[in-house]
């Protein structure tokens, strides 16, 4: 069975799809934070981080974002050199 390009199937349901995928990319973390320019990046932009090779003391991840400039990656320790991918994606 093959699902329109606007839907998702999962499992035995069928899900919308509400957000289009915008940018991914990689970043070396450095005493725990990286900032990425990425002039694209708008209000309702959503960062995925997942961290592709562990580095130094790992912490929690977060981000902000300065729209139509660029984002940070933090981590809760200052001590994390971990690679981090990122992917941004944005609601309809």
């Amino acid at each position: 069975m093959s699902e329109p390009a606007s839907q998702l199937a999962l499992a035995d349901r069928i899900v919308p799809v509400t957000a289009a995928i915008i940018s991914l990319g990689q970043v070396t973390l450095v005493a725990g934070t990286a900032t990425v320019s990425f002039s694209a990046i708008a209000a309702n932009s959503r960062i995925l981080l997942t961290v592709e090779t562990p580095g130094g003391v790992q912490g929690i991840l977060s981000y902000t974002k300065i729209v139509g400039t660029s984002f940070t990656i933090n981590s809760t320790s200052v001590l994390d050199t971990s690679v981090v991918n990122w992917l941004i994606v944005e609601s309809r």
